[in-house]
């Protein structure tokens, strides 16, 4: 097993206020053509409890649409969270990267990662940038199908633990893929297909990502 898991078994009482700031400047929540977006979340634990971090993410897109159905969109997500008042930063705190924030690569499957069990131990800091391309697949539109190729690049490291037995690398990552969006009766349902071509030989790889709803 994990050192670094073992050494956070027990049970723990987490308190935690904090705040969203959102601007949506899209024309379409579903299918934007133009805009933006931005946001800045921050959580304070510590308000009582005996757990104590801060921890801050921001994510911003930007979309151009050349055509209705040729979109060119950037997408960017940032995050850190610490530990305070002498408190280590706990492992169901840290963040996880991998999925659909990350495709080709598993949920936790960027990060730091004991060197024993291969087990992801989160990391406290991260950052994604994605590129998309948008484009008809010549289908009727009735149908609701669009195709995307897209460039996912970033990297997760960081996860206050002391020691020989991890691995951690503020490396870079990133892969390449194509994906396909269906605007079913229940929502946009997202399937991608993403290649690694940039990793860590302990990074925990996956090619099929499967999602509901837009990324923002």
């Amino acid at each position: 097993g994990s050192n670094a898991l073992c050494d956070q078994v027990g049970s723990f009482l987490n308190s935690s206020a904090g705040y969203t700031l959102f601007v949506d400047r899209r024309n379409d929540p579903i299918r934007p053509t133009r805009g933006w977006t931005g946001r800045l979340i921050q959580d304070f634990a510590g308000i009582g409890g005996d757990v104590n971090y801060v921890k801050t993410e921001a994510d911003a897109s930007w979309y151009y649409g050349f055509t209705p159905s040729w979109i060119v969109s950037v997408q960017g997500s940032t995050g850190y969270v610490s530990g305070w008042n002498g408190d280590p930063l706990r492992i169901n705190d840290r963040f996880y990267l991998g999925g659909e924030e990350f495709r080709g690569f598993r949920t936790g499957g960027v990060g730091t990662r004991d060197k024993g069990s291969g087990d992801a131990l989160g990391a406290q800091n991260y950052y994604v940038l994605t590129q998309e391309v948008s484009f008809p697949l010549g289908l009727p539109k009735e149908l609701g199908l669009t195709a995307r190729l897209f460039h996912d690049i970033g990297s997760a490291w960081g996860a206050d633990v002391s020691g020989s037995g991890v691995n951690d690398s503020t490396s870079i990552r990133a892969s390449v893929g194509i994906g396909f969006t269906w605007v079913s009766p229940f929502g946009p349902i997202r399937v991608d297909f993403g290649i690694p071509y940039l990793k860590q030989k302990y990074d925990r790889t996956q090619n099929f990502t499967f999602g509901f709803a837009t990324r923002y």
